[in-house]
């Protein structure tokens, strides 16, 4: 006969308390590397975590490579600490007065680009 003891609970707030103590005197000397690839989470619970400052302004010959994308936030496949809100279900996703160039082509073989506002969802 098999008997399966379930585990009820989990470590109590002294234990998370002591824990979390102990991945702070860590963090203390680690670099955000190591802190990093420990959990990118944890550079957010440590405080270490910078926030990407993003710019409009790009070079002529910027190009998006593996280096530049593996410093990007993943906030859809991401732990879910990344994504600040209210706990609520989402009813409705999308963006609204999206400007976008549009370029159609004239009977006489010009183009004509107007911008248009488009809504997704």
């Amino acid at each position: 006969m098999n008997i399966v003891a379930s585990v009820k609970g989990g470590p109590d707030r002294d234990t998370a308390k002591a824990a979390l103590a102990t991945l702070k005197a860590w963090a203390r000397s680690a670099s955000v590397e190591e802190i990093a690839a420990l959990d990118p989470a944890m550079a957010r619970l440590l405080g270490t975590a910078e926030y990407p400052l993003f710019s409009r302004i790009y070079p002529d010959d910027f190009a998006v490579g593996e280096n530049y994308k593996a410093t990007l936030p993943d906030l859809q496949n991401g732990p879910s600490s990344l994504i600040k809100g209210s706990k609520q279900q989402i009813q409705h996703v999308g963006i609204s007065n999206f400007r976008l160039p549009i370029r159609f082509q004239t009977r006489e073989g010009g183009v004509l680009t107007l911008e248009t506002s488009v809504t997704g969802s």
